[in-house]
C-alpha cells in the first residue's frame, strides 16, 4: 500500500502515476523485442472487464486485478519481490495504461472501491 497514491483523486491518480506509466512503457529498451498481436499483452490493445470475472468477484477492482494476474501471473504476487518483468516492448504492452483506465472508480481507497459499486 502506498499512502501517497492512495490519497490521489482519479484525476490526479491517472496524471501523476498511469500517464508517466505510458510514457515509461512507450519507452522501453529498443533492445527488447518488438511484439503485438503474438503475446498475452494483446489483451491490452481492446481491454475490457470482464463481466463474469466482475460478477464472480463483485468489484471492479478486483475483477482488473483478477484480469491482470492472468495476464502476468500469479507468481509475481506470491513470489519473490512482487516485481513483473516487462521483456517484450510495442503497442500491445504500452497499452496496458487503458486496463487501468478501464476502472471508472481508481483513484479511491481501496475500502471505498468495492463498497462504493454496491451502490451502483
Amino acid at each position: 500500500m502506498n499512502l501517497y497514491v492512495d490519497t490521489l483523486s482519479h484525476n490526479d491518480f491517472r496524471s501523476q502515476v498511469l500517464d508517466k506509466l505510458k510514457l515509461l512503457l512507450d519507452h522501453l529498451p529498443w533492445q527488447l523485442p518488438l511484439t503485438n498481436g503474438d503475446s498475452a499483452f494483446s489483451m491490452f490493445l481492446d481491454f475490457n472487464i470482464d463481466p463474469d470475472v466482475l460478477e464472480k468477484t463483485g468489484c471492479e477492482v478486483s475483477a482488473l486485478s483478477e484480469q491482470l494476474k492472468g495476464i502476468f501471473g500469479w507468481s509475481a504476487q506470491t513470489t519473490g519481490d512482487g516485481i513483473v518483468a516487462i521483456d517484450k516492448r510495442g503497442d500491445a504492452i504500452s497499452s496496458l495504461c487503458n486496463a487501468y483506465c478501464s476502472c471508472r472508480i481508481l483513484g479511491t481507497s481501496p475500502k471505498e472501491q468495492c463498497s462504493s459499486e454496491m451502490d451502483l
